[in-house]
């Protein structure tokens, strides 16, 4: 918690499941555009993609 004269900031450093999704999905776009990038794909370049639980299950 931080004060400055009549204004107070408090943070929750809670990571909640929806939280950690979306992250684990923003780290997979960058890494996908980091790659196409590295190849030398341009936007129309098409792409195919697809996710597998790391369990194997379908």
């Amino acid at each position: 918690m931080a004060a400055d004269g009549n204004l107070v900031v408090v943070l929750s450093l809670e990571v909640t499941r929806e939280l950690l999704l979306e992250g684990i999905a923003r780290d997979v776009t960058r890494d996908i555009q980091e790659l196409r990038k590295q190849q030398g794909c341009t936007i129309r370049s098409a792409s195919a993609r697809r996710c597998v639980p790391c369990n194997g299950s379908h």
